[in-house]
């Protein structure tokens, strides 16, 4: 993955990450969901929706398997990720990205985020975007699985 992580991790920081993951889900009802799709369950990627440890925000992130980038995949699961927050009365979502990652802001534009700044954040420059779920655009999303409400498969 070229813009998320700083490659591949040891088996105590996989363990720290899955405790603090577990740990999330437990204080705040939010965390990550493994995306999956429907037909094989083959396993596309991963999306969050959890409170930022930088700024007083609550973020939406994703990674999706260079295989299954262009078939909708990405915008579908953000889609009802937000659609997700919204209904939990979530009325502000960010998404931080860098600038680079041309594929992941034109993906957040569709969707019906919009930039609102460059922060600097984990020690380098991320573009901040921003939604109020109310505004989402759900018009191009066919949902062809269902959102857990907890958890989630990792």
């Amino acid at each position: 993955m070229r813009h998320i992580g700083a490659g591949a991790m040891s088996t105590e920081a996989i363990a720290d990450y899955l405790q603090r993951h577990a740990d999330m889900w437990l204080n705040t009802d939010m965390g990550g969901w493994t995306l999956r799709r429907s037909e094989d369950d083959a396993v596309l990627g991963n999306i969050f929706l959890k409170p930022v440890r930088d700024l007083p925000e609550i973020e939406v992130g994703y990674t999706l398997g260079r295989q299954f980038w262009g078939q909708g995949y990405a915008h579908e699961a953000l889609t009802e990720v937000v659609m997700h927050g919204r209904g939990r009365g979530i009325d502000r979502i960010i998404a931080l990205v860098r600038p680079a990652n041309i594929r992941s802001i034109r993906l957040l534009l569709r969707c019906g985020f919009a930039f609102e700044a460059t922060v600097p954040i984990r020690e380098k420059p991320l573009e901040l975007y921003v939604i109020q779920p109310r505004e989402m655009r759900h018009d191009a999303c066919h949902s062809e699985w269902e959102l857990p409400l907890r958890g989630g498969g990792v």
